[in-house]
Parts: structure tokens; sequence; C-alpha cells
């Protein structure tokens, strides 16, 4: 399952709208199949874009909401066919027909704000899929979470989890890593320079980018790749499947500005990660 970074053989999109669909096949009849994405370096553009493939291309029903925070409209434009921010169910009427995307929540100190998870339960009943977004990262493209996150819902069956590569051989500082005081408390890590280690130590760390997983399929997206260069992501790939024991994921290495993908692969841990769970809804 290998691609040349020379020449990228899918949609990034189109990778993760399969996973999306056999899931979906393989739980037929249990109502919307409950997709979260965590992490940071571009988690709400891969969420409408995901979205978009799903809904126009595949003709489901698709609802996008969060179980944190997600930007106004007034401050970032979604691509979408509806928005209902009142948080009232009943604004879904009419709406959502095969083929749509309907953006849901409640429009909170000038944020769109989680709705509650018996909405959340509702909305599952109303649509084929349900894409959330599970924690916030102030922009940043790299995060280590706090106590409170991620967010996610006990019924997700897919985790898209995200890092962003354009932090690779940047100072580490918070303009590249959101929370780096807490990394470097948590982690002991003194480096000045972000390489292919931290994304590792993200990834083994308990409130690392994998905090809390477990049961669901995983796939970890190192997203930005059109940023960097190809040997980069080969020490990448090598230094953060190596000898892993946690909980089997697909890693892909890819773009969602550009909608490629330079390399994917089935990483088979042996364990659970442990440490300390994510709070769930």
């Amino acid at each position: 399952m290998f691609s040349s970074f020379g020449t990228p053989h899918a949609s990034l999109t189109t990778l993760l709208s399969a996973e999306v669909i056999a899931l979906a096949g393989s739980a037929q009849g249990c109502g919307a199949l409950w997709v979260t994405i965590t992490g940071s370096g571009g988690k709400t553009s891969l969420m409408e874009k995901l979205a978009y493939r799903l809904a126009r291309q595949l003709d489901r029903r698709v609802i996008i909401s969060t179980t944190t925070r997600l930007a106004s409209p007034a401050d970032h434009s979604y691509p979408c066919d509806h928005m209902v921010l009142d948080g009232d169910l009943s604004g879904l009427e009419g709406h959502l027909l095969a083929g749509e995307v309907v953006l849901f929540g409640k429009m909170e100190s000038g944020k769109i704000a989680y709705p509650g998870v018996e909405t959340l339960d509702a909305l599952a009943s109303r649509c084929d899929v349900l894409l959330l977004e599970g924690d916030g990262a102030r922009h940043r493209p790299l995060k280590i979470h706090t106590d409170r996150d991620p967010i996610v819902p006990r019924q997700t069956q897919l985790v898209i989890a995200v890092m962003g590569l354009s932090a690779f051989g940047k100072p580490l500082d918070e303009d590249s890593c959101y929370l780096t005081e807490r990394y470097r408390e948590l982690t002991g890590d003194r480096l000045r320079t972000i390489g292919a280690g931290m994304y590792r130590r993200l990834l083994d760390h308990p409130q690392g980018v994998f905090k809390g997983l477990a049961g669901q399929r995983v796939v970890l997206v190192l997203n930005q790749g059109d940023l960097i260069d190809p040997a980069a992501i080969e020490s990448l790939k090598t230094e953060m499947t190596a000898g892993w024991t946690g909980i089997p994921y697909l890693f892909v290495a890819g773009s969602v500005h550009k909608d490629i993908v330079f390399h994917y692969e089935e990483v088979m841990g042996s364990h659970p990660i442990k440490g300390a769970n994510c709070a769930d809804i």
C-alpha cells in the first residue's frame, strides 16, 4: 500500500470517504456513522472536504457539528447547504436531503457550540454520516491535549486524528504547537527545532494525538505534506510506525489543501495506549 512520493495515487478525501463507506456498510441498520475529527493542523478543512465528497459524490446526508466549539460563520465561510445555529431540531425540517450538508449547533459567545449529547443522538437519526470536530488547536499545526479534550462521543466508530506538517523544521514555540509549555512539562522535551521525534512523542504520549482512543477505527492524517520535502515524509513515516505497540491505525501522509495522498499503510499495534482517558459524552 505504498505510493511513490513523486506520483500521488489517490485523493485524500477519496481514501477517507472509502473508510466511512466501509464502516457504514458494516453497521447497516444502526443509524448514522459517527466520525470524530481530532488533533491540529487542518481539522475543519478536512471535515468540510470530506462532507462535500460524501454528500455530492456519494449522495449521503451529512450533518456537521461539534463536541467543543467551531468558528462563527461570520469568521469562517462554511461550504454547506443549510445552517441551523439555534440548536433547534425543527430547523432541519425540509432540509437534509440525499446529497446535502447541514451545519448544526448553537451560537454561544460568538462561537458555534456543542448542542448536547441528546441532540447529537437525534441528529444521528436524521442523517447518514455525522461529522464532529472534537477539540480545538487555535489554528496551530501541532498540539498536546488538555485534561478536558478531546471529546469523543462513545458512539464514534471512526476517529480521524490530524497533525500538521507545516511545523516540521520550525522552532518549537506557541506558533507551531498549541500549549508548548504543557508539552515540555509533560514530555521533558527540551528540543528547539521540531523534527520527526516530536511527532512520535505526540503519538506515544497519553496526552498526545491518540489520547483515550480505544475500540474505534483510527486514521492518523499527517496533513500539509505538500509543504515539506518528500524525504522528510519518509523520515516521519519510519519514525512513527517503527516498533509501534499501541492501537492499530491507518497512517496517511497527504495534503487536505491539494487533496492528495503521498503514503498510506496499516500500522498493526498490539496494545491500547495507556494513560488518561478523554472526556466521554
